[in-house]
């Protein structure tokens, strides 16, 4: 059984204000999420995206562990080096590290040759924490 206080993810993300999302899945793949310029954030907002939004999310059948996670990101990113080289010529791109632990103390570790291979893509890592509830 999944506990619903404890889990991982990480994603590759692509924001851009001027390209759409159907040039952006060109040059990278097909997405697990997209949102388009101009979208309501919801059913109930009347605020609308002010950019396209593409993110990659690592996938289930992948060990559910934070490093394992970010080195399948990454290495979908290397696979695409140019691609990705082109798309952030004029787009935000990052990888977005999320986590909860069950009780509010964890420890992840990343490998100095995993975050090495992400600073030579040019990727910012975005470290997002959820504490216990």
């Amino acid at each position: 059984m999944v506990d619903p206080n404890r889990w991982t993810s990480v994603a590759l993300r692509v924001f851009s204000p001027i390209i759409p999302v159907s040039e952006i899945t060109t040059l990278m793949g097909p997405a697990t999420d997209t949102k388009e310029k101009g979208q309501a954030y919801s059913k109930l907002s009347k605020n609308l995206r002010t950019e396209s939004v593409w993110i990659l999310e690592s996938p289930d059948e992948v060990e559910d562990c934070v490093r394992t996670r970010l080195a399948w990101i990454v290495s979908y990113a290397e696979s695409r080096r140019e691609r990705l080289r082109k798309i952030q010529e004029s787009c935000q791109v990052d990888v977005v590290l999320g986590f909860a632990s069950e009780k509010g103390q964890a420890c992840v570790v990343l490998p100095d040759e995993l975050l090495g291979r992400l600073g030579h893509l040019r990727l910012a890592l975005v470290l997002d924490l959820y504490p216990p509830t």
